[in-house]
């Protein structure tokens, strides 16, 4: 990669040690090798990072009541710059809550990409109290056009950006941000 040789940490894995060196946006990386007889290729362009990420309101309060309203129509609106209509995908890791494991909460949330430079999200997906935080990747196209296909479960004809195999070799930018969720006592 980058005239850098990977390493086999186990079989068939492989990781990139840069020692002093990081990774940039803009940067290219290429992933050369050769397998029974085949070069494999494939390039990646490292994306620039999210920018001026925020979210409106910082905090939300719901009621007792509210973990079975689902008429609650608030919304927490998600918003960063996007000047080159890039995809992006939300990554919501919500705070473990054991008082609620039959109501079925999910501690990890992916939404599929799209693009745009925000996203409405409904209090209704954020079943718990404490802090949530909320990841949004900038990810490339060929990340989206797979997700795409995998998600319409289309595996007869797999999206591929690498030559002489399956698959994508992809990079991805990401930012954080807090949503504070907490219960008010009636």
């Amino acid at each position: 990669m980058n005239n850098i040789d990977l390493t086999e940490t186990s079989s068939g894995v492989y990781s990139l040690d840069l020692d002093k060196e990081t990774i940039r946006e803009g940067q290219i990386y290429r992933l050369n090798f050769n397998y029974n007889g085949k070069s494999i290729e494939a390039a990646t362009t490292v994306p620039s990072p999210i920018r001026s990420l925020a979210v409106e309101p910082q905090s939300i309060e719901l009621s007792s009541s509210y973990f079975g309203d689902i008429a609650d129509t608030t919304q927490v609106v998600v918003s960063w710059e996007d000047p080159d209509n890039s995809f992006y995908q939300i990554y919501i890791d919500s705070p473990n809550n054991p008082d609620m494991p039959s109501m079925g909460i999910f501690r990890r949330r992916m939404m599929q990409p799209f693009k745009g430079d925000g996203h409405r999200l409904s209090t209704r997906e954020f079943r718990s109290t404490g802090t949530h935080t909320i990841y949004v990747y900038r990810v490339c196209q060929d990340y989206a056009e797979l997700y795409e296909r995998i998600s319409a479960s289309d595996l007869a004809n797999p999206v591929s950006y690498i030559q002489n195999a399956f698959g994508i070799f992809t990079s991805v930018s990401v930012a954080r941000i807090n949503l504070r969720v907490s219960e008010s006592i009636n």
